[in-house]
């Protein structure tokens, strides 16, 4: 049902279709987190997910109202099309109030500031198999949507409209909130689902970075370097985080399960093969070269700096800054956790997983697939860039809106 979901979000065209997609992405979440464990942390994780994702779509759905009701059509390429002639919407300075609520409404499945505050619970209280799976598949489809409906609205309407300007200035603000707050608080933890709690969402103040870039560039000059940049970090995150992930599950038993950033004492020691895949996973998350996710924050850097000049484009620049910085703060604490594995001494009774091979190669394709990444980023790039041109479903200039034909 998860893949389903995934598949209609990506290919849907109707705001309708669009909501039953990520609906579809969110029921069996519920199931996962509530099915595997009954304990009180479990279900405590699972009712303030349930809760809150219950009301983010209540949000998203208002949002998605409001623009159908603005405008009298459900199809992303008429919305773009009236967003582009703002004669053709009554009332165009309501389109804001849309947008905000869409925006809080995926702002939820993607865990950007402020509607990030459950993540660290419930991931703490989640298995490591379903934490692993909610850092990354509600993320990567919150942020396919948010391609699909708001950089589509706001990217047509053009960067010189109100609609334009309110919509990149809350999203800067959301964009720089939300990885400063993640990359400060993550300094401050030693729970390890925490810890990476905190780094999904910093990550997902990197990936915000990119949609403030798309809502001012992908029109009218139709520039979708930040759009391929934010794809790009997707496939670059799962790798990198699933590996993470894949190492305290294969290090996990039923007696003795790792939570804190000491349990890796002496790991490089211990069981050096788990450890060097580790720290890849970890440099890749730091953005260093020659992993994937360093060419991940290029690209969305990059497009930043590069944004379409205009009186705008010292805010694109300082967002680039900001962003350069947060990944400088994020670096101690992905570092620390590579000094702690090597430099720190073993426990007298080091851990002693019961793992097979499966895990292995799952974690050791994860940090191979980020070097190889790392190394080839052209294809996925230019995979990218023909996504980002489906995805973002600008209208061509003379193409009149459904409702009119």
């Amino acid at each position: 049902m998860i893949n389903a979901g995934a598949m209609l979000v990506a290919a849907a065209n109707e705001l309708v279709f669009l909501f039953v997609g990520l609906e579809l992405v969110s029921i069996p979440t519920y199931l996962v987190l509530y099915l595997p464990r009954r304990d009180a942390s479990t279900q405590e994780a699972a009712t303030k997910y349930f809760y809150l994702s219950i009301f983010s779509s209540g949000l998203l759905l208002y949002g998605l109202a409001f623009l159908y009701g603005l405008t009298g059509v459900s199809n992303l390429k008429a919305l773009a099309y009236l967003a582009g002639h703002a004669a053709s919407v009554p009332q165009p300075q309501l389109a804001l109030i849309a947008v905000v609520f869409v925006m809080a409404g995926l702002g939820f499945r993607v865990a950007a500031v402020p509607f990030h505050f459950y993540a660290p619970d419930v991931y703490q209280g989640s298995p490591t198999v379903i934490a692993a799976l909610l850092a990354w598949i509600p993320k990567a489809i919150g942020f396919l949507a948010i391609l699909r409906t708001l950089t589509t609205v706001v990217a047509a309407a053009g960067g010189s409209t109100p609609l334009a300007d309110r919509a990149v200035v809350l999203a800067w603000i959301v964009a720089v909130a939300t990885m400063t707050l993640g990359n400060t608080v993550a300094l401050l933890q030693e729970n390890l689902k925490r810890l990476l709690a905190y780094s999904s969402i910093a990550h997902a103040g990197y990936l915000m970075i990119a949609v403030t870039v798309a809502f001012h560039t992908a029109s009218p000059a139709r520039d979708f370097s930040s759009v391929v940049g934010l794809l790009f970090y997707l496939v670059a995150y799962a790798l990198m985080t699933l590996g993470v992930f894949g190492v305290i599950i294969a290090l996990s038993t039923p007696e003795r399960t790792v939570e804190t950033v000491d349990d890796l004492a002496g790991l490089g020691r211990t069981h050096p093969a788990t450890a060097a895949a580790m720290a890849l996973c970890l440099f890749s998350l730091t953005g260093i070269p020659p992993l994937a996710g360093f060419w991940g924050k290029f690209y969305i850097f990059g497009a930043a700096l590069d944004a379409t000049p205009s009186e705008s484009t010292r805010m694109f620049q300082g967002l680039a800054v900001i962003g350069a910085l947060n990944a400088a703060i994020g670096a101690y604490y992905y570092l620390r956790i590579v000094v702690v594995m090597y430099l720190r001494t073993p426990p007298a009774r080091p851990i002693a997983p019961r793992t097979g091979w499966p895990t292995a190669a799952a974690v050791w394709s994860c940090a191979g697939l980020s070097l190889i990444l790392g190394c080839l980023p052209a294809p996925i790039a230019h995979a990218g860039r023909q996504a980002a041109e489906a995805a973002v479903a600008l209208p061509e200039p003379a193409t009149a809106p459904l409702a009119a034909k």
